[in-house]
């Protein structure tokens, strides 16, 4: 699939509607053509595609719950991650075919599609925290951050040039790689060696970075992380430099998930529950904002100001409570409802409970 761009014309209610991207991934050009096009000439018509990607994000969160129950060293289910992993990726090919072979593409299935995939990779990331037991803060935001950055600059290049761009490491190679290193957490004599801290081998006591503690106190697992960021931060400024740059409402939005995850990350909390969850959820409103934006065409969004404003204040002010990190949870959550309530209401006309037949579609 190597530069092809794909292009998705389907007419629903007398509209046009299309969708472009550029699609360079390795895996998806042999996951398309070889299996999930194959595998579609079997599939009931009827189906829409809406049901395909809300039933694969179902099983990620699935994998989730699994991956979570490594806190409590329980493994017996872990078989069943990679299993759901491949059905997710598979899933999430599937339902742009199917909405291609039934021509029922629409502004919704594209808002829903991309919606739904920016919680994968906040569960993803918890579920490696889970699974190997990282307990250093600052490396765990930091993954969740860059990853989250990612997404976000991958549709703001959506957003400024129209049209969407996967390269040869896209995110169903990311998926991938996650998958793989969680699906090696199963294994005790791998996660007791990558719960290893680089002070205890000897070439690092040996030499002059045994001197550095921070350093030092890190996991070889918490360094594997930090390593695989830096490829993702490459392809950041990459992704912005091919767009053209960012406008002043994308660095602001830089600019205030960087503070909320610095305050994160210095707060003394356990970091992978409900803070964690809460700035993973601060960062999927600007991107359903951002996907709003894109999908009905309007100025790019601002970023929401009101919880990092208040994060800031509080961490100043050294006060840390529960009710008040319950209530932030639950502020994210409202904004996000009422953001993709709004587009549903907007765009409910697109809705299938099943797919029309050939004939009728064509009329």
């Amino acid at each position: 699939m190597k530069n092809k761009i794909i292009e998705v014309q389907a007419t629903t209610d007398k509209t046009n509607y299309s969708y472009s991207a550029k699609n360079e991934s390795f895996l998806d050009g042999l996951l398309i053509p070889y299996l999930v096009r194959p595998f579609l000439k079997h599939f009931p018509y009827s189906i829409p595609a809406n049901f395909i990607t809300i039933f694969s994000n179902t099983l990620v969160f699935l994998s989730f719950l699994i991956a979570m129950q490594a806190t409590r060293g329980t493994h017996h289910l872990w078989f069943l991650i990679p299993v759901f992993m491949f059905v997710y990726l598979f899933g999430d090919c599937a339902d742009g075919e199917q909405a291609r072979r039934t021509k029922t593409g629409s502004p919704l299935g594209e808002f829903l599609d991309h919606f739904l995939d920016t919680f994968v990779t906040g569960v993803l990331i918890i579920s490696i925290i889970a699974a190997y037991d990282i307990k250093n803060p600052f490396v765990a935001y930091f993954v969740l951050f860059v990853s989250y950055v990612t997404q976000a600059t991958t549709f703001w290049e959506k957003f400024k040039m129209h049209k969407m761009h996967f390269g040869k490491f896209s995110s169903t190679e990311t998926v991938v790689s996650l998958t793989l290193i969680i699906t090696l957490g199963y294994f005790k004599t791998i996660r007791d060696f990558v719960s290893i801290k680089l002070g205890e081998l000897g070439f690092i006591q040996n030499s002059f970075l045994g001197s550095c503690n921070a350093l030092c106190n890190l996991t070889i697992m918490e360094v594997i992380m930090s390593f695989l960021c830096i490829f993702a931060l490459i392809n950041i400024i990459g992704t912005l430099i091919r767009s053209g740059g960012a406008s002043v409402r994308y660095w602001m939005y830089l600019l205030f998930t960087t503070t909320a995850t610095l305050i994160c990350a210095c707060s003394d909390v356990q970091f992978y529950h409900i803070p964690f969850i809460t700035l993973s959820l601060l960062n999927i409103y600007y991107i359903s904002s951002l996907l709003v934006s894109i999908v009905m065409k309007k100025k790019d969004p601002y970023p929401d100001f009101v919880l990092p404003v208040v994060m800031t204040v509080l961490f100043s002010l050294n006060i840390q409570n529960n009710i008040i990190t319950i209530v932030a949870l639950v502020y994210v959550c409202i904004m996000i409802i009422i953001k993709v309530t709004y587009f549903f209401s907007k765009h409910k006309q697109y809705w299938l409970w099943k797919n029309p037949k050939p004939e009728e579609s064509a009329q």
